[in-house]
């Protein structure tokens, strides 16, 4: 029961990055917050995998066989008790990979991203979403490597 927050946070962060694609889709909303580096504008992203529009669905696969990895460690995870940021972020990478897969799915392979920084890069919430979790594992393993080193006094880089 203590982890159906984490469902739930699962299913809202889907919700909310879908309901921005769809607004910004249908509005076609254009807005600089800061000049010449971020934005809000409507960007169909057809190099997602433009493979799948040709009938190659490797690609498709590939998303496919990523969320399933990440639901089976999100299960595995999911049944130890503690690893709390270690959750939070397999959810939110999960979520971001989801959110990207059913976008492709709905859009003929294409991704809408709607966050312009400069002119280069465009990204939508899933992204953000994967950046996030990828970022709290990331800063939970490094955590505890060096909270392991410290205590039992293992030095990082011998010398002899």
């Amino acid at each position: 029961m203590k982890n159906l927050k984490y469902l739930m946070i699962l299913f809202l962060l889907i919700g909310i990055d879908l309901a921005t694609k769809i607004i910004i889709e249908q509005t076609r909303f254009i807005f600089e917050i800061i000049i010449n580096i971020i934005s809000i504008s409507y960007i169909e992203n057809g190099d997602t995998c433009p493979a799948i529009l040709t009938g190659d669905y490797s690609s498709l696969v590939l998303v496919g066989c990523k969320t399933i990895m990440l639901i089976l460690v999100l299960l595995i995870v999911f049944r130890s008790n503690g690893y709390g940021m270690i959750k939070l972020g397999l959810v939110l990478m999960l979520a971001g990979n989801l959110g990207n897969l059913i976008n492709i799915l709905t859009y003929d392979g294409k991704a809408i991203d709607w966050i312009v920084l400069g002119n280069y890069l465009a990204i939508n919430l899933a992204d953000v979403y994967l950046l996030v979790g990828i970022c709290m594992i990331a800063y939970q393993l490094i955590s505890w490597l060096f909270a392991g080193c410290l205590t039992k006094n293992i030095k990082l880089i011998t010398s002899h």
